[in-house]
């Protein structure tokens, strides 16, 4: 008996540990499970393809061509004509993001290059105007501008600059300014310059700070002048002759005096301008009309007062008209008699 109680424990003992031994089993193998599922998910997230960030549809391509093309217009410092048409060509033929992107990265490397050459040109001009001045030596100047010539970027320049900078006079400025803009106030006056050239090149005076700028602004101001010079010239002397023989004419029909046509030619002579042309004939058509209008001949006036008697003419008409009476009237008695 107590052999059987021992075998029966035994055996319960026996399916307890291997029922354990199941179950945890199945949970080791859920757990595996369960990993491996989510090694998967963590894997296909990893291969999942990128979406695109930007597309056609999500970028405006209209507008950035267009600001692209604007940018490029604003580098004709430093490019050609040739240059910048293929650039304005090239933008016109882009059809996706990335090609916009790879333009838009081109042209901002060139504007930067062309930023980068109008600061060189720009302080190289200083320096050699230092130079001209007797303010830089031969060899001080060279050395400058090569330094200005090697700069990688405009900081670079700028600290250049800033070594010479004690040379500039503050008192020179403000007397360059004062000059310029008293020297185009004069040209408008004399008429040189007309109202509208005149405020535009007082306004880039009023906006540059540099005495180059100046420098540049009157050799334009010069220049301007003698293109005015040139295109008045034909107008002034095909005026001059007009006056000139106008005043000939009104003198041979005697709507001016011999003197006073003299007078006017003299006058002539001595005008310089258009403006003093016109000035001239106005004076000269103001004399012609006082003239005329005082040697017009008077209007008869009828009469008021007692009537005049008639003059010798008027006395033979009515000794005439009498005679003529006293035949009609003869010639009708004598009819009348034979009647």
């Amino acid at each position: 008996m107590m052999k059987k109680r021992v075998i029966g424990c035994f055996t319960v003992g026996m399916l307890v540990l291997g029922f354990a031994n199941f179950v945890k089993a199945e949970e080791v193998q859920g757990a595996k499970t369960d990993e491996s599922i989510m090694k998967v998910e963590k894997k296909e997230k990893v291969e999942e393809p990128k979406k695109e960030v930007d597309s056609t549809d999500s970028v405006d391509m209209v507008g950035r061509k267009e600001a692209l093309k604007y940018n490029i217009n604003k580098l004709t410092y430093s490019l050609s004509a040739d240059k910048i048409s293929e650039l304005l060509g090239r933008v016109e033929k882009i059809g996706t993001v990335e090609e916009l992107l790879a333009m838009e990265q081109e042209v901002d490397g060139v504007a930067k290059e062309n930023g980068l050459k109008v600061e060189k040109d720009s302080y190289s001009e200083v320096i050699k105007n230092f130079y001209n001045q007797g303010k830089l030596t031969q060899e001080e100047k060279d050395k400058l501008l090569k330094r200005i010539a090697d700069a990688k970027s405009i900081k670079e320049i700028e600290a250049i600059y800033n070594e010479i900078s004690h040379l500039v006079n503050p008192d020179a400025i403000t007397e360059k300014k004062e000059k310029l803009v008293a020297k185009v106030k004069e040209l408008m006056n004399q008429g040189k310059l007309t109202k509208e050239q005149g405020d535009a090149f007082l306004k880039r005076v009023e906006a540059s700070l540099l005495l180059e700028e100046w420098d540049q602004i009157e050799a334009e101001v010069d220049k301007q002048v003698k293109t005015n010079e040139e295109l008045a010239g034909g107008v002034f002397k095909e005026k001059y002759t007009k006056i000139e023989k106008g005043i000939n004419q009104y003198v041979e029909q005697g709507k001016l005096t011999k003197e006073q046509g003299d007078k006017f030619l003299a006058q002539l002579k001595n005008c310089q301008t258009v403006e003093a042309l016109d000035a001239l004939w106005s004076e000269v058509e103001k004399q012609a009309k006082d003239v005329t209008t005082s040697t017009k001949p008077e209007t008869t006036k009828p009469s008021t007062g007692n009537p005049k008697l008639p003059q010798t003419g008027e006395k033979q008409t009515v000794v005439n008209t009498i005679i003529g009476l006293i035949a009609i009237s003869g010639v009708g008695i004598v009819y009348f008699k034979k009647r």
